[in-house]
């Protein structure tokens, strides 16, 4: 996974000093910062694709509906922004972020509601319509109202365990959709977790740059707002990035697509003096076309600030976005170390839900 870790004029790279690694993002002063655990979740995705799959082999059946809707907020939704590039031609899946399904869904849909706590008040409500309107269904939940809401129309629902944070169990939920897929893709997310051991190997805290790249990357984010650009195949790794730098190391990021961007942002990167750093998603899978585009933007981008290439690895699809997802999760925690701050307190979504309950 070739990973510069900051280029600028002359596309000179410079990483993050040994010592100082070993001082600031070593296991001691991780254990110091990360006092509420998230390191466990993001260290254990390999794990938690094989756990939840086993719990989605017990639960499900393959589906055989036209397309899935992929109902799910937040980590959970990310699930569906995964299935949706990893099926891709094969088998439509349709992330449906809202409290509706979207127009004219129906009979032929199959609705899958993604929900860490079971009470995600929008996916509840999308899951209620989709039930009246007779589409066929499923869920994976920790258990909550939708555990109780399944039990209750008898639909068919794989428990897993609430053993991390929502944001950091993303293998728990993903894995048991393979099981709905067919023997194809359960095959696929067996190999990609394999690879994400491999992968894996080098990102825990006991290895330092310029081989740990998430090291690298974090002491480059370190200081800039980060925006993520990406490929429609990698944007559900981009958004997860920003996502889990939002959430974990408490700071703004955004995601965009290309060649979209380069229509409009691309400005802004050449021209705004800020304190911006462009991080560019790429792939193995990419078109000519859109491999020169995107190899020029990057040369324009570095011509007048910081720029990170990160090419996803892997040897499938499913394999480079979860390698991706592996990166920015451990990327965002060491960045999170790096402020000295707790990953996991996320006060104003609590702050949020609870002004929500009030009557």
């Amino acid at each position: 996974m070739p990973l510069p870790a900051a280029a600028g004029p002359g596309h000179r790279y410079r990483y993050l000093e040994e010592a100082r690694s070993r001082r600031v993002l070593g296991p001691e002063a991780i254990r110091k910062v990360d006092a509420g655990g998230m390191y466990a979740g993001v260290s254990t995705l390999p794990q938690q694709l094989r756990e939840g799959l086993a719990l989605g082999e017990k639960a499900f059946r393959p589906v055989t509906a036209g397309r899935i809707l992929a109902l799910g907020m937040g980590a959970s939704g990310t699930v569906g922004d995964l299935l949706a590039s990893w099926c891709g031609d094969r088998l439509p899946v349709v992330p449906v972020r809202d409290y509706r399904l979207p127009r004219g869904a129906g009979r032929g849909d199959f609705a899958l509601a993604i929900s860490f706590s079971g009470d995600t008040e929008e996916t509840l409500a999308a899951f209620h319509e989709a039930l009246d309107a007779g589409c066929p269904a499923a869920a994976v939940t920790t258990g909550g109202r939708l555990q109780a809401l399944c039990h209750e129309k008898g639909v068919p629902c794989a428990v897993v365990p609430r053993t991390v944070q929502a944001r950091a169990g993303l293998g728990l939920l993903l894995g048991p959709v393979a099981a709905l897929l067919g023997q194809r893709f359960v095959a696929e997310l067996r190999g990609a977790a394999a690879e994400l051991e491999a992968q894996g190997a080098s990102l825990v805290p006991g290895v330092d740059p310029p081989v740990n790249k998430a090291k690298t990357l974090a002491a480059a984010m370190q200081g800039h707002t980060v925006g993520l650009l990406a490929d429609a195949p990698h944007m559900a790794v981009a958004r997860r990035w920003a996502a889990q730098l939002h959430e974990n190391a408490k700071v703004l990021a955004w995601a965009s697509e290309l060649p979209e961007a380069d229509h409009n942002e691309i400005v802004a990167w050449a021209e705004d003096p800020g304190a911006f750093l462009p991080i560019l998603l790429r792939g193995p899978d990419e078109t000519p076309e859109l491999r020169r585009r995107l190899d020029l933007t990057a040369e324009l981008l570095a011509e007048r600030r910081p720029l990170i290439s990160v090419e996803l690895a892997g040897p499938t699809h499913l394999a480079r976005l979860l390698g991706g997802v592996q990166l920015a999760d451990f990327a965002s925690l060491y960045l999170a170390v790096l402020r000295g701050i707790d990953p996991t307190p996320q006060q104003a979504i609590d702050e949020l839900k609870r002004r929500l309950r009030r009557k």
